[in-house]
């Protein structure tokens, strides 16, 4: 894959965005999930252009996301940010690395073994909590489950679901263990 420094990184964009930025209706940065999501649900009127730039490359052939009995082989490469956690106070603030954040299209998602989970009622019910009215868990499952394309198990993958705790005609498709086409 080819490495470019940072500023000669920013300065492609930079030609990018004046060569294309009159003819773009809508400039998205980050060709991870949501913003190739939210790239897919803009064009869907035929009359919006919409440009998506991502830092990383594609990861077309590359194993590393392709196989997910590989989970974790892509943290730390050149498809990962590399981000370290903030010094973290009650770890004797010790920064932790990597904190894996895909740097390739597809973003984090390329990169973590094709993992798509939710998190807790009382982790969206606390940014409530915190003074943002309307982020709780009802609101943002229903956001949720909007945006997914859930693909039902057959009765002879044996396993055990709610259809009414996954939305049926997004956008981001979802399913359990090699179950989606």
């Amino acid at each position: 894959m080819l490495s470019l420094s940072p500023s000669f990184a920013r300065l492609l964009v930079a030609a990018a965005l004046v060569r294309y930025a009159a003819a773009t209706d809508y400039l998205i940065v980050g060709g991870g999930t949501a913003g190739l999501v939210l790239a897919e649900r803009l064009t869907e009127d035929p009359k919006v252009s919409v440009l998506v730039i991502e830092a990383g490359g594609d990861g077309l052939g590359n194993v590393d996301i392709s196989d997910i009995g590989r989970v974790g082989a892509a943290w730390g490469t050149d498809i990962d940010w590399q981000f370290p956690t903030q010094p973290l106070k009650y770890a004797n603030n010790r920064q932790l690395t990597p904190s894996p954040r895909g740097k390739v299209l597809g973003g984090s998602s390329a990169i973590n073994g094709d993992v798509y989970e939710r998190g807790d009622a009382i982790e969206y019910d606390q940014w409530e909590t915190l003074g943002n009215p309307g982020w709780n868990f009802n609101t943002l499952i229903a956001a949720g489950k909007k945006g997914e394309q859930f693909f039902a198990p057959g009765a002879s993958d044996n396993i055990e679901y709610v259809l009414g705790d996954h939305g049926t005609t997004g956008h981001l498709p979802t399913s359990y263990g090699g179950v989606a086409p």
